[in-house]
């Protein structure tokens, strides 16, 4: 049987959000998805931040409140 993993949401969000110093363990994670390298599903509360129309950053910070520009 071929195992799966969860990919946590903070995972997605230090990818999208190119968080450090956590960007380039999330980006490897990824990648290896995208090359069917990792067999991997995300939780279906992540989905909505996943959306490609959605801007992730803006989402991200508007909903805690932070005061970066963007």
């Amino acid at each position: 049987m071929e195992s799966k993993i969860l990919v946590d949401t903070n995972v997605l969000l230090d990818y999208f959000l190119t968080r450090e110093p956590f960007f380039n363990d999330a980006k490897q994670i990824i990648e290896k998805c995208a090359e069917g390298k990792i067999n991997a599903c995300i939780a279906a509360h992540s989905v909505s931040i996943a959306r490609p129309e959605n801007n992730a950053k803006k989402a991200v910070l508007q909903s805690a409140n932070c005061k970066e520009q963007i």
